[in-house]
């Protein structure tokens, strides 16, 4: 009989130790998935500011297209304006 229980403790064991492997993988896992959630949500929250931003400077180039001549330090020319109404989601 010793012997039985020897081996149900063995049998205990060993699942206590699966129980916690996965256990312990699903935790990391978990981690893993916020990590990349918050990743995501940083990444699209930066080009919807870019987007908004090229919106916002086609607007402002379309109310004074001679504004684009105004020498401010970079060089722009006038037959590469963007039509900002077109395409616009």
């Amino acid at each position: 009989m010793p012997t039985f229980f020897k081996i149900l403790l063995a049998l205990l064991q060993l699942v206590a130790i699966g129980a916690r492997y996965a256990a312990k993988r699903d935790q990391s896992l978990k981690g893993r998935q916020e990590i990349m959630l918050s990743l995501f949500k940083r990444i699209s929250e930066q080009v919807d500011a870019a987007i908004k931003a090229g919106h916002d400077f086609d607007a402002e180039l379309h109310a004074d297209p001679d504004g684009l001549l105004v020498n401010d330090g970079f060089k722009r020319q006038t037959n590469k304006i963007r039509d900002s109404t077109a395409n616009r989601s």
